[in-house]
């Protein structure tokens, strides 16, 4: 959001506990503003077992495309003369990952790529039982829960 003289804006986006989809459904459906959902994923495996070491392990000849080294400050598109894209296998990623301070990440991928990991996550949980199909995304970075 920006003003008449181009500042921008910032507001901070509340977060809201619910511990059942229903209750996540009922609030959605008035809702008009964004929100942080948090708490209906507290039973997740995924959050206790999902580690690096747990996908270089069970996934590490996987081929991945990332993108590493990127600069601290700035937009890595702006130095195009510096390509930060690299194919890699998930185990070589982890290993980066783990050594190096500069920021990297690993393109967003079909969850049905890693298939033993839906049994971890139960997003059709919190959608409308009307047979939508789910496509879940998986996205692998070094960063810090916000």
């Amino acid at each position: 959001m920006t003003n008449t003289l181009g500042e921008i804006i910032f507001q901070s986006i509340p977060r809201v506990s619910f511990q059942t989809p229903e209750e996540l459904g009922i609030h959605l459906a008035g809702a008009r503003s964004p929100l942080i959902a948090v708490g209906l994923l507290n039973s997740w495996k995924a959050l206790e077992e999902w580690t690096p070491s747990y996908f270089a392990d069970r996934y590490g000849a996987l081929e991945v495309t990332a993108t590493v080294n990127l600069p601290k400050t700035g937009s890595p598109y702006a130095l195009r003369a510096t390509d930060h894209g690299r194919k890699m296998k998930l185990a070589e990623f982890v290993e980066l990952m783990a050594s190096t301070s500069k920021a990297c990440y690993i393109h967003q991928m079909s969850i049905t790529k890693l298939p033993k990991l839906i049994r971890d996550v139960q997003f059709e949980a919190m959608l409308p039982a009307n047979n939508v199909r789910v496509e879940s995304m998986t996205f692998i970075s070094e960063c810090q829960l916000i």
